[in-house]
This record gives structure tokens, sequence and C-alpha cells, in this order.
């Protein structure tokens, strides 16, 4: 097990670099259990490896979108894009050696409680930081998320540039998603609390911080260290983390790209990330139904039933999980009270006298 002090340390930068090299990954491939065998143009090809890579947490900046790292990283955190970049351009070659693909992200939804309240601490002023920890908040509450704070995030923005460069690369190779490689994307709802990138038998694995170098900043601070971990030497860590990817991966309300995002159907350019509102779970109703096809006490009418119940109860899961974007609390209120009573009788040893209220 390893610690480096942070994404910029250049001693990790170089680790990554060499983890993400097509010879490294090629090494490391994790072996399978079960060969795949793939039926191209009726000739049988045999796959006894996969090359892996997974990810949990916002969104993988280091992949994909280093221009909007310190200028002074530019040069060797590029190459870790660049690295990224290649496994794409050099899949065809890759699996000629007997070895496919399997990339899957997992993405925390931005419309969750989870990515809202990052966006709050990414642009609250009213917070001591790093460099102005003396800050006394009295009574003021931290600002609420609005549309426009949502939509000028750094937490969208960042997640848009990875999806945007995802999509291009599978429309740019289109031996993705087909029967044999594949890129998966999926959001979870929920608080995933780190940023772990696993390569075939490495992790690593960083904690998400709430931290600000300063108050009018509108970015939160990537200075947690960074631990890896390997299969070889720490096996019961690597192991649950393997495990607590894969709990996310398969919750109920976890949502996949196909019923989350919006693709151009004539360019295959990324969109958008629909609302919950417009989350149906229809697609994943659809592939969860596909897998149960294929058992023998598969029951058509049975099965129909559970999809309308199971996509109700699922949408009304995600809607627990996903506040509206609040509106400003009131910094008062004013009530009024209205009652009336019998102009004759006016006093009683003095005093005015007023029906009970009820009601209150």
């Amino acid at each position: 097990m390893y610690v480096y002090n942070h994404q910029r340390d250049p001693h990790y930068v170089k680790k990554l670099n060499a983890a993400l090299s097509i010879e490294n990954l090629l090494k490391t491939a994790v072996p399978l259990t079960k060969p795949k065998i793939v039926d191209s143009n009726g000739v049988k090809k045999t796959y006894d490896k996969c090359l892996k890579i997974d990810f949990s947490g916002i969104s993988a900046l280091l992949l994909h979108d280093t221009a909007t790292l310190p200028s002074s990283d530019q040069k060797e955190l590029s190459k870790v894009q660049d690295n990224f970049a290649k496994i794409f351009e050099e899949t065809k070659k890759i699996n000629e050696k007997g070895v496919f693909l399997s990339l899957r992200f997992l993405l925390v939804y931005p419309y969750c409680s989870h990515a809202q309240s990052r966006i709050q601490a990414e642009f609250s002023k009213h917070r001591a930081t790093i460099s102005e920890p003396e800050y006394i908040r009295n009574w003021a509450f931290v600002e609420p998320v609005t549309e426009t704070t949502f939509n000028n995030s750094s937490f969208l923005q960042t997640q848009n540039n990875l999806l945007s460069f995802l999509c291009d690369k599978v429309h740019n190779y289109d031996y993705f998603n087909s029967s044999l490689n594949r890129l998966i994307v999926r959001f979870v709802p929920m608080a995933i609390n780190q940023s772990a990138l696993c390569i075939n038998n490495e992790i690593f694995c960083v904690p998400y911080l709430l931290a600000k170098l300063k108050r009018v900043n509108h970015r939160l601070v990537s200075c947690a260290p960074i631990v890896q971990i390997t299969k070889d030497e720490h096996k019961e860590n690597f192991d649950a983390y393997i495990d607590h990817f894969r709990y996310l991966w398969e919750l109920p309300q976890t949502i996949d790209s196909s019923d989350a995002i919006e693709i151009d159907k004539q360019t295959s350019d990324f969109i958008r990330i629909k609302l919950p509102y417009e989350i149906s779970y229809k697609n994943k109703a659809k592939r969860i139904h596909e897998k149960l096809k294929m058992q023998e006490s598969y029951d058509e009418v049975i099965e129909n039933h559970h999809i309308l119940q199971w996509e109700r109860s699922v949408k009304y899961l995600l809607k627990n999980h996903c506040p509206k974007i609040p509106k400003k609390a009131p910094d008062f209120e004013n009530i009024f009270l209205a009652c009336s009573w019998d102009r004759d009788v006016e006093t009683a040893n003095g005093q005015i006298v007023l029906p009970v209220l009820s009601g209150l």
C-alpha cells in the first residue's frame, strides 16, 4: 500500500502514466476463469483476458480534462490523458492479443442531495476556508444552490466534459459496445464519498473533501492523499473496494446512461443529463427483463407485472434522493391573524373578551 500527496504529486502522475500504458495494461490484464468466445462473420475467436478499468466518482478529471488543472502541471498530466485516449485507438490491436476491454464509469448523479451539497460548498462565501480559517458565521446560512450556481458548477461542467469525451470515443470507435468490448456509464444518486480508479488489479482511491482555498473561489481543492492498493499485496482491502463498487453499480436506483443522458440522434454527441422527473428507468427495466427471459422459470405475464411495479417503486426511490433545487429561505415571515367577536359583549372585569381561536 502506497500513499501519494495529491493528484498532482509527480510520483502519482508517473505511476498513473505507467499503469495506463498499453504495455502494462496487457501485462496485467485480468485472466478469465471462463474464456469469452465471440463469433465474428462465422469465425469464432477466444478471449481469455480482460483489460479492466472501473471508475467511481464525479468526473475522472485526470483521464480526459487536464486543461482545467494548473498550467505548471500540464506537461506531465497531459501524458495521462494521452495514454487513456490511446486505449481507444489501440483497441483492435489489444483484441488481436486475445484481450477484450471493459470500461465502466459510475458517476454521482448531479441532481442528488450529495451532489448539491458539494456544489453548495463550492460556491459558498459564508464559510471558513484554508486561507481564512478565522471566519465567524454568526447567523449566516450557507447560500442555497440555485439554477445558476448549479449550471456553472465545476461539478457539472467537468462531468459534462467527461460524457462528451466518452460519447466522442464510442462514436469514433464503433467496435465499442459490440458483443466484445464494453464502455458502460451509470449514475448513482447517493454519496460515493470518494473517487476510485481501478486499473486491472490496482486501485487508486482518494476521499472527496469539501475544503476550499479562499471564500471567493468557486472550486473545491484536490489536496486529499491518494492511496494505492494492489490485489496481490492487500487482497482484503482490494476486495472490499471491489464490493463497494459492485454494490453501488447494481443498486436499483442507479441509472443506466441510456435513461439518464440525452444524445443527439444524428451526431451521437452528448447534449445533457436528464432531470430526475425525466428519468423513466425503462431501458434499465428492459435490460433486466432480457436477462430474466433466459431463466427456465420465466413467466411473461408475471414479469410484465413486475416491470410496471418496479418502475414505479424505483422512481419513488430516486425522488427521495433528489430534492428540488431549493429556493432561498425567507429572512422573515409575516403572519396575519383574524378573528371576530360580538360587539355587544365588549368587556369582562374591564377587559376585552375574545372568543377561543381554534385551528392554531
